[in-house]
């Protein structure tokens, strides 16, 4: 919410490459104007009315990020100026062409476009001026120089003073403060957003101040200064909630648990994160959920419930892994293996901690947790070599973050400097004669063709390197596909049944609801049924994918996509889960096939216990180790004897078929109340 807009480079292409030519020498008419300019066209007879037309036509583009239209617009306002000499014209054209580049995330194009526009702005109306000085500090402080970014603000809030346009310097808190936390300066972030909010509350923009009030708490969380930060985060949600702007509530609450987790209140922290994860999902923004889902993964740790812990710390990694995260898959890895940890259930957290380093290869970058991790697992087993080996990477990887850091600083303390000089040496620089300069050019360009030459050279060997390699990497992985090839034909074939059957179900469902006239109660009911039906099919179809990509699937993991499918089934009916694993179990490391099976015999374990266990109140799952096998335990607390089959298909003879089959077997044992079922395979 505080770093500056970006929406791709994608469109920057279109602004500087083959695209802009294309615009340039069309000859088609302009595209249609913003409704609130048209009557303005009526009556832009002469050049000088449809040149300020253009602009204003350029600069409502430009606002909405409308780049073919601004482009457009644009192109046809600095020809017009062109013909008529105006330097301003053309000015005002490139610097809203700047800004469109900065919006799409591509200031190395805006930079000259911006900068040439300062030259011909000179003598141009000072809100032009204005505008222009605040996209080059934008432009300033998103390419990492914060000192001239601050001096472009400082010039464009006094321009904007002088225009008494109190909305336009507000607006300038957004850049200043990313400035600002750039620096480090989070104290001076923090006083723009307060003048910034005070400013909008006397123009009456409640929306505005609301969401500054926000971005204020966010940035007095990270300062440390936690009280103001819980007081204006209120402040911010008592605003949009009066206003009914709940578009704008999930930042506020997750700024809000954010600062009560900081607080030591992990409940009350955990009521916000949920507030902003409903929020979140209702405007289907699931994809920006991860630091939501690993905060209330964290505080629920905090409170001891670690089930739930790890099942929101799941659902960050998953998310993670869809969007390509590598660095963050490392990181919700080893969050992950240290949730475990707490548990002192020490496989699972080894496990994960090393998939966190090896996720990351070579590049540990700030993965010390994970090495942290490990090095706690190794004590607690007694061994203290191992434990030892484990912190001393934990301290090198430490040192060279710090030494990496002072390095950074002082290269940046001598870039200032470098430049501070360069400015001073400006004038003695241009006094060189032009037969200097022309000597020093071609200097520069036999230079870079000798490094284009190398280049090439060094393309065509690793052209030649490339192919030796696809070649290798064909043979050796030819019978490797052919064994993934036949895992995933025999996995989606166990599941097709279910899924088939389910499909089916749903097609009929629609077709009744398309065809018959109901009461709306009863076509509220089948509604319900119908999507009822599709939330188990695309479960099963989730499951058919999982498996496709399980040929190394490992226990930890399996363990994991069980108890997940636990909450997602049992906890929306009020079946409370009492799922655990000994450490014998989870020491174990079992067959892929035995961890497929595994999880299906689980999986028709619960669904026998939702279809059939009338006025349970509690479904008990537990992994243990018994005679160097895996057991899975299920037991249910329903009222009554538990009867040696149930009626209703042919569910258990299949488990036994599917347990039969990898060399395990399948127990029903009777109890005096409830159901439970016994699987044990080979280990």
């Amino acid at each position: 919410m505080l770093l500056f807009a970006r929406y791709g480079v994608l469109l920057a292409g279109l602004l500087a490459g083959p695209v802009m030519a294309q615009v340039r020498s069309a000859a088609h008419p302009l595209p249609p104007l913003p409704d609130s300019l048209r009557p303005a066209a009526a009556t832009a007879h002469t050049p000088t009315a449809r040149l300020a037309l253009y602009l204003r036509a350029t600069a409502a583009f430009a606002t909405t990020v409308d780049s073919a239209q601004t482009v457009a617009y644009a192109q046809a306002a600095d020809a017009l100026a062109r013909q008529q000499a105006d330097s301003a014209g053309v000015g005002r054209a490139l610097s809203l062409r700047g800004f469109l580049l900065l919006q799409v995330g591509a200031p190395t194009a805006a930079a000259p476009l911006l900068h040439r526009a300062e030259k011909l702005l000179g003598e141009a109306p000072l809100r032009w001026q204005a505008a222009n000085h605040a996209y080059l500090a934008w432009l300033l402080g998103d390419t990492d120089q914060p000192r001239p970014a601050l001096a472009y603000l400082r010039r464009a809030h006094a321009e904007y003073g002088r225009l008494h346009d109190v909305a336009a310097q507000a607006e300038l808190s957004g850049t200043a403060t990313v400035v600002y936390l750039y620096q480090g300066r989070a104290d001076s972030a923090a006083f723009v957003l307060l003048r910034a909010a005070r400013q909008q509350h006397r123009l009456g923009r409640a929306a505005d101040e609301a969401n500054t009030l926000g971005n204020l708490a966010s940035v007095l969380h990270q300062a440390g200064r936690l009280p103001e930060a819980d007081r204006y985060a209120h402040q911010a949600l008592a605003m949009l909630q009066a206003r009914h702007a709940d578009e704008l509530l999930p930042p506020v609450y997750q700024t809000l648990g954010n600062i009560a987790w900081a607080r030591h209140r992990p409940a009350e922290a955990v009521g916000y994160y949920r507030q902003t994860i409903r929020g979140l999902r209702q405007q289907n923004q699931e994809g920006i959920l991860t630091s939501c889902y690993g905060s209330i993964a964290g505080a629920f740790s905090d409170l001891g419930r670690g089930d739930s812990a790890i099942y929101y710390q799941t659902l960050a990694l998953r998310l993670c892994q869809q969007q390509g995260q590598t660095t963050q898959v490392a990181t919700e890895m080893s969050s992950l293996a240290a949730i475990y940890f707490h548990q002192h259930r020490l496989p699972e957290a080894e496990h994960w901690a090393k998939a966190s380093l090896a996720a990351q290869g070579t590049k540990l970058l700030q993965n010390t947790r994970a090495l942290l991790v490990l090095s706690s697992v190794a004590k607690d087993r007694g061994d203290f070599r191992e434990a030892l080996r484990w912190q001393e990477k934990a301290r090198h990887l430490e040192e060279d973050q710090y030494k990496r850091q002072s390095q950074e600083e002082v290269q940046k303390a001598r870039a200032e400097f470098e430049t501070d000089r360069a400015e001073q040496q400006v004038a003695l620089l241009t006094a060189r004669t032009r037969s200097q300069a022309q000597e020093e050019e071609l200097l520069r360009l036999r230079a870079r063709q000798q490094v284009a030459l190398v280049g090439l050279l060094a393309l065509l060997g690793l052209g030649l390197g490339i192919g030796l390699f696809v070649r290798y990497r064909r043979r050796l992985t030819a019978r490797q596909l052919a064994h993934d090839a036949e895992l995933r034909t025999q996995l989606a074939a166990d599941l097709h049944d279910d899924v088939g059957s389910l499909l089916t179900q749903i097609s009929l469902q629609s077709d009744l609801l398309r065809e018959t006239t109901a009461a709306p109660e009863a076509t509220l009911a089948r509604l319900e049924r119908l999507s009822d039906t599709s939330r188990r099919a695309a479960r099963q179809m989730a499951d058919v994918v999982w498996g496709l990509h399980a040929s190394s699937a490992e226990l930890p993991e399996v363990m994991m996509h069980m108890r997940e499918h636990a909450y997602e089934v049992l906890s929306p009916i009020g079946l409370a889960i009492d799922f655990a694993v000994t450490e014998e179990a989870a020491a174990l490391r079992p067959s892929v096939a035995v961890c497929q099976t595994l999880y299906l015999l689980f999986k028709e374990a619960l669904h026998n216990a939702v279809k059939h266990a009338q006025g349970a109140t509690q479904v008990t799952i537990r992994l243990s180790q018994d005679g160097g096998q895996l057991c899975l335990n299920v037991r249910d607390n329903a009222p009554g004897p538990a009867a040696t089959a149930r009626p209703g298909g042919h569910g258990l003879t299949n488990m036994r078929r599917r347990a039969e089959a990898v060399g395990g077997a399948l127990h029903i044992v009777a109890e005096t109340a409830g159901f439970r079922l016994v699987a044990c395979l080979p280990a």
